[in-house]
């Protein structure tokens, strides 16, 4: 039996140690993780920075004739609110609240439909005779609703008209950011 000197033997133990190690680092929770928790996170939360009153560009925008600056709803700061064409228009955002627990009791027709192939619901008369809103899924457990109300009194088709243009521009505006 050779005997070690105290020199070789912590070389040895020091290569035990770091070759017992790396694998119990490479393979610990939490390991590398970082980087893909936090790109998962994003990605299960794609409206955490989605910002309403930022959710059309300019072009968009003219294309809608909006003609007031988007104001953040004093109710709500994820929904904000414009003028298109004398008609009211909002698009309220839904980050922990999926497609199906938006309420829309209220509605005299609700119909499913899509948004750029995501699940939808066109929704009329929701709070009142001229309203439409055109809601749709961004994940499972968020969404996005694009509302108008109707300059004149009952005349929800205009209102459907102006939610059924802007909400494929919201949506492509998500996918862009």
């Amino acid at each position: 039996m050779k005997i070690l000197t105290e020199t070789q033997s912590r070389t040895i133990i020091g290569i035990v140690a770091a070759i017992c190690a790396f694998p119990v680092m490479s393979c610990s929770p939490g390991a590398g993780q970082t980087q893909s928790q936090e790109s998962e996170e994003k990605s299960n939360a794609p409206l955490a920075d989605f910002k309403p009153c930022s959710s059309l560009n300019e072009q968009q925008k003219k294309q809608l004739n909006i003609t007031t600056p988007g104001e953040t709803n004093e109710l709500d700061d994820q929904s904000c609110d414009w003028k298109a064409n004398g008609s009211d228009f909002g698009i309220s955002v839904y980050s922990d609240k999926p497609l199906k627990e938006i309420k829309f009791s209220d509605a005299e027709e609700k119909n499913k439909t899509e948004v750029n192939n995501r699940e939808a619901l066109l929704v009329k008369n929701n709070t009142g005779s001229g309203m439409c809103s055109l809601a749709f899924a961004v994940t499972d457990s968020s969404s996005i609703s694009v509302n108008s109300m109707a300059d004149t009194p009952g005349d929800t088709e205009t209102a459907c008209d102006l939610v059924k243009k802007a909400a494929p521009m919201v949506e492509q505006n998500i996918s862009d950011s």
